[in-house]
């Protein structure tokens, strides 16, 4: 009887063991698919055209359920890198400042999102037209007050599509090559408009002017 009973409460145990395990590691799935209280959002497209400012924009959004409250966002606090070709090579872009420009707390309600736009003007005004990828990440700094966020988030990624200038009255935005005129259409052979087709009649000849009648004796 006492061998039965130590049988059963080491049964228990390992039951107990393995049901906090289980629990154990279902929580910690659930603590790694839950959502960031920040999360940065970018178009997938930047498109520079000829003439506009260079610039990247993103905002930071709150895909939660509660209001989170962050330090007003400054473009000093960006990173944007633009790369060229398969081999990543980094063409321009911007470093954030360090440590984070604070900011005074701002209230994201959910699904909200805050604006934030990055010149590049002076870092990639010399960029040539093509296509590049861009990478912009954020740090935001920590403001004062509750549920407040701080930290680093995610990067997102896109495409940089950079146009020369246009066809008409300018360079084509590839090599630079001047449009040439169109081609004039030879002119056809062939009459004066009006004319009729095939052999024309002659024009009469004028009538000869009468004799002068002959004078009376």
């Amino acid at each position: 009887m006492g061998v039965s009973g130590r049988g059963r409460a080491a049964a228990v145990a390992a039951v107990l063991a393995l049901a906090a395990a289980c629990g154990g590691a279902g929580e910690e799935r659930r603590g790694e698919a839950a959502e960031p209280a920040v999360r940065l959002w970018a178009s997938p497209i930047v498109r520079w055209e000829p003439g506009a400012r260079r610039a990247v924009g993103f905002a930071l959004e709150n895909p939660t359920n509660r209001t989170v409250h962050v330090a007003s966002p400054d473009p000093a606090n960006a990173r944007v890198d633009v790369y060229a070709g398969a081999d990543g090579l980094r063409v321009c872009g911007a470093a954030p400042v360090e440590p984070p420009a604070p900011g005074p707390p701002v209230a994201l309600a959910p699904g909200d999102r805050l604006s934030v736009r990055v010149d590049l003007e002076a870092a990639c005004g010399g960029v040539p037209p093509g296509e590049y990828r861009f990478e912009v990440g954020y740090r935001a700094a920590a403001p004062a007050g509750a549920d407040a966020f701080s930290g680093t988030l995610a990067a997102r990624h896109g495409q940089v599509l950079v146009s020369g200038p246009g066809t008409s009255g300018e360079a084509v935005s590839r090599g630079g090559v001047e449009p040439s005129p169109p081609e004039r259409e030879p002119a056809r052979r062939g009459r004066a408009p009006g004319a009729r087709g095939g052999r024309g009649r002659r024009a009469p000849a004028p009538a000869a002017a009468p004799a002068p009648a002959p004078e009376g004796r």
